[in-house]
């Protein structure tokens, strides 16, 4: 493409976002305070979880115990609000800094679409939140090892009983020279009962890992 073409898409895209922002204006999703998906306020309002884990899943903040970034997370995936990355990534950040987490000794690894549902949403929700923390913290992404070769149902559909069997078998790995010996940094957006993480893990451990922790926006 060239510079007449690149400057021409820009402008189209530009004027698009201004009669969207005409007509449905960008609000907050807690208070409602025009100009920002989530305003400083109600993004302070969000009980971040500053206690220990007990295994290796590190969780920000509770699903149900916070209204507002459950709201936020549900308008993310399933209204396709891309924007809201930025504020739900600065959570993400939040959490690693109380944890002291020496996270430059990480590969990130995103927990991966179906190609089915990439398509269907446009884009990985979980790899522009993995794309903000590399930026911040200037650490290696890897998304090109962990793939994901089953369609599911998703989680937070089925009873507890049902997950673990819905997500066996979902996941392989490829390239395993990129992550051997080396500690991984599984990122998802909510977890249930773990499963998804902990199929995640599984594999990328028998594919030469030496260790895998796993860093989600809220558990259910």
């Amino acid at each position: 493409m060239n510079l007449t073409k690149k400057l021409s898409t820009a402008m189209l895209k530009n004027i698009k976002n201004f009669i969207l922002d005409l007509i449905f204006p960008i609000k907050c999703l807690g208070c409602g305070y025009e100009g920002a998906w989530l305003c400083q306020k109600c993004f302070k309002s969000i009980k971040i979880k500053f206690t220990k884990n007990s295994d290796k899943i590190i969780v920000v903040a509770s699903y149900h115990k916070n209204p507002v970034l459950q709201k936020a997370i549900h308008f993310y995936k399933y209204k396709f609000i891309q924007e809201l990355h930025n504020p739900l990534s600065r959570l993400l950040i939040k959490r690693i800094k109380n944890l002291k987490l020496e996270i430059k000794n990480f590969l990130l690894i995103p927990v991966p679409l179906h190609q089915k549902r990439l398509k269907y949403r446009g884009f990985n929700q979980t790899e522009l939140l993995a794309n903000d923390l590399v930026k911040h913290y200037n650490i290696p992404l890897i998304s090109d090892v962990l793939i994901r070769v089953k369609h599911t149902k998703p989680q937070m559909e089925l009873k507890e009983t049902q997950r673990k069997q819905n997500i066996k078998n979902c996941f392989a790995c490829v390239n395993h020279k990129k992550i051997a010996s080396k500690n991984i940094l599984l990122l998802d957006d909510v977890a249930t009962t773990g499963s998804t993480l902990r199929e995640c893990e599984k594999i990328l451990l028998q594919a030469g890992a030496k260790q895998v922790f796993s860093l989600v926006l809220a558990k259910t």
